[in-house]
């Protein structure tokens, strides 16, 4: 049971990863064309600078393929004076939001649990042991509120 929901989790992790992969390459794609265009480059000139084939530039301009590697990234940039830059940081509240929402309306634990994990991991930036926060919580005593008695006077 336990192996099947750390499946779940890492296909529901893989999910988000593909579609930020698929944001990030669409985003380097469209600014390698209008750096291009700007500059009257085209495909075989730019590989010519590069000193590579065609191909290898085809592939950095297609925004579906997301087999290119930060060398190939950087030897292209280089070479067309460009630089990268990847950054990387905590999603905004206002992306973490809609998940949150999601969460509420969980029909299980399970996704439930999944939800949780992405909202954790979008604002602490890294995997976050569900187990463990649960176990410390769980441990944290209970505010208890009791009533003094009153001394007589």
């Amino acid at each position: 049971m336990g192996s099947s929901l750390h499946k779940r989790r890492i296909s529901k992790s893989n999910d988000v990863a593909t579609e930020t992969a698929r944001k990030m390459k669409a985003a380097l794609a469209t600014a390698l064309q209008g750096f291009m265009k700007a500059s009257s480059l085209s495909v075989t000139a730019v590989a010519e600078v590069v000193g590579c084939n065609r191909r290898i530039i085809q592939r950095l301009l297609n925004p579906t393929d997301l087999g290119i590697t930060l060398h190939t990234l950087t030897r292209v940039t280089t070479a067309l004076n460009l630089e990268p830059k990847l950054v990387v940081r905590q999603r905004p509240v206002t992306e973490l939001n809609p998940l949150v929402a999601r969460l509420a309306a969980a029909p299980n634990k399970a996704s439930g649990d999944a939800l949780r994990q992405q909202i954790l991991e979008g604002f602490y930036g890294h995997s976050v042991n569900l187990a463990k926060l649960d176990d410390a919580a769980a441990k944290k005593p209970a505010i208890r509120v009791t009533r003094l008695a009153h001394a007589k006077a």
